[in-house]
């Protein structure tokens, strides 16, 4: 059951809580005794008021999604400072943390984040970085993370092997092919 609050105990509010949403915590409890409803009970309950947000789409810019293959834990600041630092620190670029080694990259020059997508293999502290597009239409959460493009190069191939069918054979071991140069 729900306990009347006075106005000392607002003041005892949480410093992340301002006046009026102390009061309008208030405003529900007594709302919640007044109708007797056990779903407004919250006695023994934690709420997470403070729940941390995936960073957002930004519509005017390129947008990435990156993950560092590893399974260990890479600090955030960590990837932030290699990406900056690697990339040159373009500006008009954000770096947003999306959890465990997930983040969003916004590059306000379109060019910029083609180049970045298109010409890495990119790596943290040893770990690949798997950079993929991010559409408007989806969450950061559903951008897929299970391809990785990489360009292999094999020295040694007798000049008559050099053909479609040795590039084949060599990239069905390696996995999937979709591109063959030779």
């Amino acid at each position: 059951m729900l306990e009347k609050s006075t106005d000392s105990d607002l003041a005892q509010q949480p410093a992340s809580l301002s006046l009026d949403e102390a009061k309008l915590s208030f405003k529900t409890a007594q709302l919640g005794e007044a109708r007797q409803l056990d779903e407004y009970t919250i006695e023994g309950k934690v709420i997470d008021i403070d729940q941390e947000k995936a960073p957002g789409y930004a519509p005017d810019y390129y947008n990435l999604v990156g993950t560092v293959i590893t399974d260990k834990v890479v600090n955030f600041k960590v990837i932030k400072n290699s990406l900056l630092g690697m990339w040159g620190n373009p500006s008009g670029t954000a770096i947003n943390d999306a959890g465990k080694n997930r983040f969003s990259v916004s590059f306000q020059e379109m060019e910029k984040g083609l180049h970045v997508l298109n010409n890495g293999l990119w790596n943290i502290k040893g770990s690949l970085l798997n950079l993929q597009k991010w559409n408007q239409d989806e969450s950061i959460f559903e951008v897929n993370h299970n391809i990785l493009e990489i360009w292999v190069q094999v020295h040694g191939i007798p000049e008559a092997n050099l053909n479609e069918e040795t590039t084949t054979r060599i990239g069905r071991k390696m996995g999937s092919s979709w591109r063959l140069k030779i």
